[in-house]
């Protein structure tokens, strides 16, 4: 029962974590505020950034502002984390009790400190991402600058390479600013996947199991 219930969490917060949902469109009739783009998601960054900016070199994600970009972004963790507590006591009925409430809560609580903090991770994985969302947004501009170069058909030979190279770095971003935001938002993004990971095994082990599964007859 426990095992399908963590399960119950694991996809609540893959599908409802989020705070804002990222989508290639947003459809004229929806008036759902959560989804977002993702330029309107770096624009709201580069927002972020000009109002913090400080001594963080240029072009450069300033950790601070991922984990408040972050913790914008799993605002939705604490409530259904208690709500999935909830739905434990409610199984086991005898233990729904003042006292194994405010245990488990202040449990809860110390978990969802800790992904208040700063961001924090050993794990290649939060590198992996995040420089595969590096790589992405590059390609994708290379991309776009060699399409709008060879719209009218024409081929390209190795003579060519230097005219391309020149494409390519006009295409360089001047906007450090912008930079920045895009480099805060794919930071952001890569340790919030690493994060959510340990949310959704470190709710189910440290307090329904540890607390209040322990302590079934």
């Amino acid at each position: 029962m426990f095992s399908n219930k963590g399960v119950g969490l694991e996809k609540t917060i893959r599908t409802q974590g989020r705070q804002s949902k990222i989508v290639e469109k947003i459809e004229e009739s929806t008036n759902d505020k959560r989804y977002r783009t993702r330029s309107q998601a770096i624009a709201k960054v580069l927002e972020l950034v000009k109002k913090s900016r400080g001594r963080e070199l240029p072009g450069l994600a300033n950790p601070l502002l991922v984990g408040e970009v972050f913790r914008e972004y799993s605002a939705p963790w604490d409530g259904l984390a208690r709500d999935y507590i909830k739905s434990v006591w409610s199984a086991t009925r005898s233990f729904v009790e003042q006292g194994l409430l405010r245990f488990t809560d202040a449990d809860l609580d110390g978990l969802l400190v800790v992904h208040k903090e700063h961001p924090e991770t050993r794990n290649h994985y939060f590198t992996d991402t995040y420089n595969a969302l590096q790589k992405q947004k590059s390609e994708a501009a290379v991309k776009e600058r060699l399409e709008e170069a060879l719209a009218d058909g024409s081929s390209i030979s190795k003579d060519d390479i230097p005219w391309l190279m020149s494409l390519l770095r006009e295409n360089a971003q001047p906007d450090m600013d912008l930079v920045a935001a895009e480099s805060t938002y794919n930071a952001m993004d890569a340790f919030y996947k690493v994060a959510m990971k340990l949310f959704i095994d470190n709710v189910p082990n440290l307090v329904v199991r540890a607390i209040i599964v322990s302590q079934l007859p």
